[in-house]
């Protein structure tokens, strides 16, 4: 269709014809907005927020929405599209002038709500500026999608919610492909769907940028302007398509273009089994196929059922959902040949520059004031964070061999998680996630490989750094001190002590006794690598046991490990450590006999 066919030649003074008829309209959106926006919350003392503006937003929505849905709804009227077809206009002007309506309805409608906005208290901050940035995309791109639902369906409640469907389908679509990194998780050990995901979002599937909360986040740049025009001119573009290839006839049907019902039916049998397996999150690799399967057939049967009208599915569909089937198991299959050479890759030790390994994925940097997942974190970053970075060749051998013996078996004392992150000579990354199961089987096999490391100036000073790092103690600045005791039986009672009463100097140094032994043959050395916590130095359960916990089965622990202390050493609020803590958390049993000597000498 040529450009100039588009609009009518009498499409000026319709579109104003249409504007008055809208009069009534504008009206009470106008009241509903002063009266919820502005004078209501000067009524009730609070005066105008930006609360009240977000209201606002939220208001413009439902208003544009139902006014959309009126307009469009003569496409859903088989009397109403006989007697259009008698008039000098085709489809495609009656659609295009009811956009333009709305649009201009729509921009009244905000610019009254930006008039508002200067009266919130204190004036307006950036971040109500930046809505506005969102809002009025969200708004046109929600009028041409209405448009575009509403030529595809064929009656209005449908159309209504044909509407959310289609402007939410990118999330939709976003929210199978999870489920099946999901499934890629269950197939490839060392994958995590939520790295994968994550990953995914931010370097190929810009929802952020689709749905321009990107420019709230970041600093607005051209690139709004590009993605908006490239919205508009895709879903405009599938207006004018769909609207010749909408057969007036169907009117009435919930859905009037076949291409689109295939769609529904698809993304319904996507989504239902996707949703299921969120729900019964523990369901394994066998049951989420069979699920996904099942719940597929079922879903799209019943989808088609409605859209039909019908509890007999047509030839097409039951095809349709063949083809998606073997489309899921190739992918299935596809992926498993696909990451079955990754599932065994350990980097070689001369080719890393540094590695991390640790359960926290989350790296924050105090110093720069700013925290990032470890994936997308530099190793500069990281170094700089709290965090530790095994850099000497010994420790990033110790590293590779335990990678290689978790590749192996899963098997540990306790169920844990933990993360492997190589940062390579050349500049690349690998990482690696993986979970580890109890078993009673387990004999220390992976805490060997670790134990070096563990006992190495870098760990100690990062991790234990109360205890080993001299310049991080001596610049601790302790205001008081908490101690109490527990027996075998888990009675508590405080210890009665000031701060002055206890020589921190020497606590210090009977803990590091404690720890030197350990270390030397701990039993739960990948533990503390991996899970440990700056400042919390709990290790009365995990770390320090008793010579018989490990022997066995993890669940026989002796009583005399629950007999102990606890320590809480509390600094000054305005002289926090460097790590953002305010108080140092120490746990003692009777096998730190050093410590718990010490601190019992107190408790007569």
């Amino acid at each position: 269709m040529e450009l100039k066919n588009m609009m009518h030649s009498n499409s000026k003074p319709l579109i104003l014809n249409r504007l008055k008829e809208k009069k009534n309209w504008f009206l009470v959106s106008f009241a509903i907005m002063l009266v919820t926006v502005v004078i209501l919350p000067m009524v009730m003392g609070d005066g105008v927020e930006e609360a009240n503006i977000v209201m606002g937003m939220a208001e413009i929505f439902f208003l544009v929405y139902i006014n959309c849905m009126i307009d469009f709804s003569y496409l859903h009227d088989s009397r109403k599209l006989s007697y259009n077809v008698s008039k000098p206009i085709t489809d495609i002007q009656r659609i295009n002038m009811a956009i333009i309506v709305n649009v201009v309805f729509t921009a009244v409608l905000v610019v009254v709500l930006a008039l508002i906005t200067p009266l919130i208290n204190g004036g307006p901050d950036d971040y109500v500026w930046e809505m506005f940035m969102v809002t009025i995309p969200w708004l046109l791109a929600g009028i041409f999608t209405a448009a575009l639902s509403s030529i595809l369906t064929g009656n209005t409640i449908a159309a209504g919610f044909a509407t959310v469907i289609n402007f939410t389908l990118p999330l939709l679509v976003l929210a199978v492909i999870n489920f099946f990194f999901e499934i890629i998780e269950d197939i490839a050990l060392g994958f995590n769907s939520s790295i994968l995901f994550s990953k995914f979002i931010e370097e190929v599937y810009r929802i952020d940028i689709l749905y321009f909360v990107k420019y709230i986040d970041d600093s607005f740049d051209f690139t709004y302007f590009l993605v908006l025009a490239a919205v508009l001119v895709l879903l405009y573009a599938l207006i004018v398509t769909m609207s010749k290839r909408r057969k007036h006839e169907r009117a009435g049907d919930l859905v009037v273009v076949d291409g689109y019902k295939s769609l529904i039916s698809v993304l319904v049998a996507s989504l239902a089994p996707a949703v299921f397996a969120q729900v019964i999150s523990y369901a394994d690799f066998t049951g989420k196929i069979v699920s996904f399967i099942l719940l597929s057939a079922l879903s799209f049967y019943l989808i088609n059922a409605i859209m039909e009208k019908s509890f007999r599915i047509r030839q097409h569909a039951v095809k349709l959902f063949i083809g998606f089937v073997v489309v899921f198991l190739l992918f299935v299959v596809g992926s498993d040949m696909m990451t079955e050479k990754f599932e065994s890759y350990v980097p070689s030790p001369v080719d890393v520059s540094s590695v991390y390994i640790g359960q926290n994925t989350w790296v924050y940097s105090a110093e720069k004031e700013e925290g990032r997942e470890i994936y997308s974190a530099s190793e500069a970053f990281v170094e700089g964070a709290d965090m530790v970075l095994f850099k000497t060749a010994s420790e990033i051998q110790d590293i590779t061999n335990l990678h290689r013996e978790v590749i192996k078996n899963q098997d540990y004392y306790y169920y844990s998680n933990f993360v492997i992150v190589y940062y390579m000579k050349d500049g690349e990354k690998v990482y690696r996630y993986y979970k580890l199961d109890d078993s009673e089987d387990y004999k220390g096999e992976k805490d060997r490989f670790i134990t070096a490391v563990v006992n190495g100036d870098e760990f100690k000073k990062r991790k234990l750094n109360f205890i080993y790092d001299d310049v991080y103690y001596d610049g601790l600045d302790i205001q008081s001190i908490d101690v109490s005791y527990q027996d075998e039986n888990y009675n508590s009672r405080v210890v009665p002590l000031k701060a002055e009463d206890v020589d921190i100097d020497l606590l210090r140094d009977n803990m590091r006794k404690d720890y030197d032994d350990y270390l030397s043959s701990c039993g739960a050395c990948m533990d503390m690598v991996v899970g440990y916590r700056s400042n919390d130095y709990s290790l009365r359960y995990n770390y320090i046991p008793d010579a018989d916990y490990y022997s066995g089965s993890i669940k026989t622990v002796d009583a005399v490990s629950r007999e102990g202390f606890t320590v809480n050493l509390y600094l000054y609020s305005n002289k926090m450590d460097d790590k953002g803590y305010n108080n140092i958390y120490i746990d003692v049993n009777k096998n730190m006999a050093n410590t718990f000597n010490y601190l019992k000498s107190f408790d007569s």
